[in-house]
């Protein structure tokens, strides 16, 4: 994946001990998605997806639950962490 500010820029073809790289449009790096037009779009996506199967799973498994203290104590630690 090459980063650059022109508008066109010059793709250059990479080897490593005679084996080709492969050119790559989204990369992952410390749970942060890049994307080629630098933008956190795509990362924003994943992020707010994991944040809901989350909160979809604490709602599922805790309709019996009464304490707001409880549930609250469950969103700040599975949904909120995700979140920051």
């Amino acid at each position: 994946m090459n980063f650059s500010r022109k508008w066109s820029p010059i793709h250059h073809n990479y080897s490593f001990n005679g084996t080709t790289l492969d050119r790559v449009f989204l990369h992952k790096d410390l749970d942060i998605h890049y994307t080629l037009s630098s933008n956190f779009e795509h990362h924003i996506n994943v992020t707010v997806g994991k944040d809901l199967k989350v909160l979809g799973f604490i709602k599922h498994n805790t309709k019996q639950f009464s304490s707001a203290s409880c549930l609250q104590t469950l969103y700040f630690s599975l949904v909120h962490s995700i979140l920051e």
